[in-house]
């Protein structure tokens, strides 16, 4: 599980099974590492499909949206290396991939096998044998066969909303559930379509994604989300601007800029996808969930316009300390009793 501290820093899981193992024998540490975070965005997937957005699901289960770049600029590796690495996880059966536009993958993130898995049909056997020997009753044979199923669905479907079994009782719940999300209102939709159409010249896809699984597919959310995002802008773009140094310069202008600054599009971009895993796990404890969502992406924001300035232009001593004066907020980032 990933944990959150009061400081607001979010920690990845390694998955110990992959280094016992032996069925994981040859794959390499890095591929291990990729896993993890493949592994933790696509419980955040989850979550958002679970609470009725489809945006990262289709017929084939639910899926991630992490590019390569993404992912060499998270781990300091080269993108052909990432790449080395997706196929290694795709040769142990870790993750399934599916290509998206021109520009971007379906990751499917498979469940860690267990040694468990592996010696459960043998077990499986004999245990059913033993129930024979002591009765020939069929219904000790039926009860015995849906425990299986369930087994199996849980350790090798657990991620995947997309199961089908007999009539049962489960599968008619699941049904009723998928049925409720395939009816989402289209003007619902239509409205979420047109928000990411209004922003998508300013901001990326993978921000609007972000935005999308924070809101729950909610319109309403999502726009509200959007609006707080360019409001911590304009007033981190109100304290740059009120000194004469930056409202005069083409570099303070393009500092609050997102076509001009990608380190503010991918601050955007990081400071909701924490706020996304801290809320999953800490939500509860959050005393102003906006509140929080709005110190946070000030946060990260402040954080790019003073790097973008810092490593494009050179300042003098004086100028750096007034620019950290000037987009420095005194209030915490974490919200969280």
């Amino acid at each position: 599980m990933t944990n959150t501290t009061n400081e607001g820093l979010v920690f990845t899981p390694l998955y110990e099974e992959l280094f016992y193992n032996t069925r994981y024998k040859g794959l390499s540490a890095e591929a291990k590492l990729l896993y993890s975070f493949y592994h933790k965005r696509h419980k955040l997937s989850a979550h958002s499909y679970s609470m009725g957005n489809t945006m990262y699901a289709d017929k084939n289960g639910i899926f991630i949206v992490f590019s390569n770049k993404e992912a060499t600029e998270l781990l300091g590796y080269s993108n052909r290396k990432i790449t080395m690495l997706k196929n290694e996880l795709i040769n142990f059966g870790l993750i399934k991939t599916k290509r998206c536009g021109l520009y971007h993958l379906k990751i499917y993130v498979q469940p860690i096998q267990t040694d468990d898995d592996n010696s459960n049909n043998d077990d499986g056997k004999d245990n059913l044998n033993l129930e024979n020997a002591k009765s020939k009753n069929n219904s000790n044979v039926k009860a015995k066969t849906d425990i299986d199923n369930k087994h199996n669905m849980r350790t090798s479907k657990i991620y995947n909303k997309y199961i089908y079994t007999r009539d049962t009782k489960e599968t008619k719940q699941r049904e009723v559930e998928t049925n409720k999300n395939e009816n989402l209102s289209k003007f619902e939709k239509q409205a979420l379509e047109s928000l990411k159409n209004k922003i998508s010249p300013i901001l990326s896809f993978n921000a609007f994604g972000r935005i999308s699984v924070l809101a729950q597919g909610q319109y309403e959310k999502a726009k509200w989300i959007v609006d707080t995002i360019f409001k911590a802008k304009s007033q981190i773009e109100n304290r740059l601007l009120s000194s004469d140094r930056w409202l005069y310069s083409q570099e303070g202008n393009d500092a609050i800029r997102f076509e001009t600054n990608n380190f503010l599009a991918r601050g955007v971009e990081s400071a909701l996808l924490q706020i996304t895993e801290i809320i999953y796990h800490q939500g509860k404890d959050i005393k102003n969930i906006k509140g929080f969502i709005y110190v946070y992406l000030r946060k990260f924001m402040s954080s790019a316009v003073k790097k973008y300035l810092i490593q494009n232009f050179e300042l003098s001593e004086d100028t750096i300390v007034e620019l950290n004066e000037l987009v420095n907020f005194k209030k915490p980032v974490q919200s969280i009793g």
